[in-house]
């Protein structure tokens, strides 16, 4: 009935309280990384070592099904039983593993049991005990049984166990998207992020000495800038503090630790030193560092195959005809929003504080920004002062980190329509709503951030061409923003 070698991915270990805190509820195989779930990671590379006999155990009803299958087993059948709290950090190694599992000589644990767990190659007689009702007290006893405890591998996959919060975080550090350039690397306390753009890690380096004393509470402190002339990094001390895109994504918040979060970074927003220079002046810095960026990507854009491919694709389906003339509405909307605008002083901003660069603790409403845009002087850092926010509201309300990590469809509705549906419905109503009111209360004017908003979906089209399916997703997002500001009185 059983191949030479069948997988157990046993996903009923629960999340303790503090990976709850981080991710909220659910399993672990839900949880995302880099844009796959824990699960489909695991499965993948299963199929990847040749194995095509997987079961994925959800509850006790499950384990109890496969455990009166596994009477039937044909003799010298052996079991891959994975606990779902272990993941492998070299996930190579555990295609290589199927791959040579039909050698195994009998049951061995390929890790050392870690708070009563081990993922372990098993004969049909050691896994029908871990098929009974999932208990922790009695996995430890039987991982530790004479019969196992001395037949340990190296642990060639490397694998660790989740349900340590410093572990998690550590295992999830780069886990929502980043751009290709960065390289980070953890050792001990200490966090190094290196790129081949020197130029750029050495203003983002600066950026916190540079930055008023009045910034330096929100910032993450960085130290030990190096530079060998292909490759220049700097460190950063590694907080066992989750970033905001991963909770968001996972439904983490509720309503009060959202709006801690938004006052928080309101609080940032607030501490930023302002230079008055006049509303002529900044508009004209609206229009070089918003308006005119936008044309120069869209048009490198358009101009290349991808975006040529993306313009015909909406021009036959797209809710508002081709990218290249409803880019030209959205021009229109940005344009007059900068005419718009009164804002009369630039602001020393951070000028990328999306989710994924905002650190926050919900417990103890922590708040750290990281990679900021960087500027190597104090001249170098004043912004437009709605810059930040706009950015801030492009993961709220646009739901950036969503389609950044592919959680997200494009359906065809009935009037055959491209349109797109975010996962679980994309950021909940109430956190957009606390959002909204804050910038209300704050004398923030909506329009004018949504419409900066656009530009950064817009702008954003030719530095995600590594990810083609994400690039319609944004160009959708786009297609309802400009919707929705044409419809503002």
């Amino acid at each position: 009935m059983f191949a030479r070698l069948t997988v157990v991915y046993d996903d009923r270990p629960p999340l303790p309280r503090e990976i709850e805190e981080i991710v909220g509820a659910g399993r672990f195989s839900a949880i995302l990384r880099r844009r796959v779930s824990f699960g489909e990671l695991i499965r993948d590379e299963i199929l990847k070592g040749g194995c095509e006999d997987f079961y994925h155990l959800t509850d006790d009803l499950d384990a109890n099904f496969l455990a009166g299958m596994i009477q039937n087993a044909a003799p010298g059948a052996i079991f891959l039983r994975l606990p779902s709290c272990q993941m492998p950090t070299r996930a190579g190694k555990l295609a290589d593993l199927v791959a040579q599992a039909i050698y195994a000589p009998g049951s061995r644990l390929l890790a050392e049991p870690a708070h009563g767990e081990a993922p372990a190659l098993l004969e049909t007689g050691d896994l029908l005990p871990l098929l009974s009702p999932y208990n922790a007290q009695v996995m430890r006893e039987h991982f530790l049984s004479p019969a196992l405890s001395g037949r340990v591998s190296g642990n060639p996959c490397g694998f660790v166990d989740l349900r340590r919060p410093e572990q998690f975080l550590e295992f999830m550090a780069g886990a929502t998207e980043t751009r290709a350039f960065n390289n980070a690397r953890i050792s001990g306390w200490t966090l190094r992020k290196s790129s081949s753009d020197r130029a750029k890690m050495q203003a983002e380096y600066s950026f916190f000495h540079v930055a008023p004393e009045s910034l330096k509470p929100f910032l993450l402190p960085t130290f030990g800038f190096e530079d060998d002339g292909k490759v220049a990094s700097y460190a950063m001390e590694r907080l066992a503090v989750p970033d905001c895109a991963m909770q968001f994504i996972h439904f983490a918040f509720d309503e009060s630790a959202f709006a801690d979060l938004v006052d928080g970074f309101l609080n940032f927003i607030a501490a930023r030193p302002l230079r008055p220079d006049g509303v002529a002046a900044v508009r004209a810095v609206a229009r070089a560092s918003i308006l005119n960026k936008m044309d120069a990507r869209l048009e490198k854009f358009l101009g290349c195959d991808m975006g040529r491919r993306v313009d015909r694709m909406l021009a036959e389906a797209g809710p508002l005809g081709a990218l290249s003339k409803f880019a030209a509405r959205g021009r229109e909307l940005v344009a007059a929003a900068i005419e718009a605008d009164a804002s009369d002083s630039l602001a020393i901003g951070h000028g990328d504080p999306c989710f994924s660069n905002i650190l926050f603790d919900r417990r103890t409403r922590l708040l750290r920004l990281i990679d900021p845009r960087g500027a190597r002087s104090r001249d170098e850092a004043w912004m437009h002062p709605l810059y930040d926010l706009a950015k801030f509201s492009h993961s709220v309300l646009g739901g950036y980190d969503f389609i950044n990590n592919d959680l997200f469809d494009c359906v065809i509705d009935r009037s055959l329509s491209l349109q797109l549906l975010l996962q679980s419905g994309g950021p909940p109503r109430w956190s957009q709503e606390i959002f909204m009111t804050r910038l209300q209360a704050a004398g923030v004017d909506l329009k004018i951030v949504r419409a900066y908003e656009l530009s950064l979906f817009l702008s954003m089209l030719p530095l995600h061409m590594d990810h083609p399916q994400k690039l319609v997703g944004f160009a959708l997002t786009a297609c309802k923003l400009i919707s929705w500001l044409e419809e503002q009185p």
